[in-house]
């Protein structure tokens, strides 16, 4: 054998307990494991290009809920994933043409950031365009025609078709006179909010959606004080608040107003609570397959941005923190 010959055999000897490693990992993740992420088109079509694809995370059998970085052993390039906008249902499907990355082990570019990236080739049927199309008019804006249409993809480890849950988008919802202000402004009366900062209340969401399939619909409402975190923040200080005061004064919150189970009152959960971000909806999957499909949403603050999901426990919602990043 020559020497060359040798070294290769010597090679792939020390490499075959890693490659049957990863082979191992690969057969063995269990069936009902699943996962969600997002891709953000911004101004773009899926065209013959590769887009940016996020995991956020999911429930991954024997481990509970993953985040997004600790979901890297369970996919590889040439995965295919289902995709779904809000507005339009199931779109398509992206083909990952990379291995993943993980941010937290890329160099420092200005900031902090963490998540498990792909880059994923998107195709759309001929028979999803039109819906497409629409959701995307739907998100276009009057500043030089920006679009910013989230569109979500979820992966099964066996093969199943992923159980996305339709939600409508409801437009228009900024005005004094809507229902959902005036429901948001009588439930921040309950939290002690002042009156002058409720008339400076912004509607920035509002998603009607049947998550648990009951026949009665949840509504998701974004909403928070006008003015933005730094400035208010310097103003309450400058004012001599009080961290309890400043509370009630500036605020942002995810909410879900519901028909309680089995019962024909209202009720009012909160999903996010921090003021120094707001969160959107991005759309809903039941991943673990339990009959309450998953909220996934993503957002934006103070110095970070990204998205993340909630699952029903049972008694109550729980954050899966997925990808993200700041300052």
């Amino acid at each position: 054998m020559k020497p060359r010959q040798a070294l290769l055999v010597l090679l792939l000897i020390g490499l075959s307990p890693l490659l049957h490693a990863q082979a191992k990992t690969r057969a063995e993740a269990p069936k009902g494991t699943a996962l969600a992420g997002s891709i953000s088109l911004w101004n773009s079509k899926p065209s013959d290009r590769d887009f940016d694809l996020a995991i956020i995370g999911g429930p991954v059998a024997g481990k509970g809920w993953v985040k997004s970085e600790g979901a890297k052993a369970l996919l590889e390039k040439g995965d295919r994933l289902s995709l779904y906008a809000l507005e339009a249902g199931e779109i398509g499907t992206a083909t990952l043409t990379s291995g993943g990355a993980l941010d937290s082990e890329k160099p420092p570019d200005g900031g902090e950031s963490w998540g498990l990236g792909f880059k994923a080739r998107l195709t759309i049927p001929e028979a999803r365009k039109a819906p497409y199309e629409k959701a995307h008019k739907l998100r276009q804006t009057d500043f030089d025609n920006y679009v910013d249409l989230p569109v979500l993809a979820a992966w099964t480890r066996d093969g199943s078709k992923p159980q996305w849950v339709s939600g409508e988008l409801l437009v228009g919802q900024r005005a004094k006179e809507s229902t959902y202000w005036e429901a948001a402004a009588d439930w921040l009366r309950t939290k002690g909010v002042p009156q002058k900062d409720i008339d400076g209340m912004q509607i920035k969401q509002v998603v009607r959606a049947d998550i648990n399939r009951d026949g009665r619909h949840e509504i998701f409402i974004s909403l928070g004080c006008a003015a933005t975190w730094g400035y208010r923040q310097e103003d309450l200080k400058a004012s001599g608040y009080d961290d309890e005061t400043a509370s009630r004064v500036f605020y942002s919150y995810l909410l879900i107003r519901r028909l309680r189970p089995g019962s024909e009152q209202v009720e009012t959960l909160i999903l996010d609570d921090e003021p120094w971000r707001s969160l959107y909806v991005c759309g809903f999957c039941d991943l673990d397959r339990d009959g309450t499909a998953e909220v996934i949403v993503s957002g934006s603050g103070i110095d970070w941005s990204g998205s993340m999901l909630y699952h029903w426990d049972g008694k109550r919602f729980q954050a899966v923190e997925g990808w993200g990043g700041g300052c």
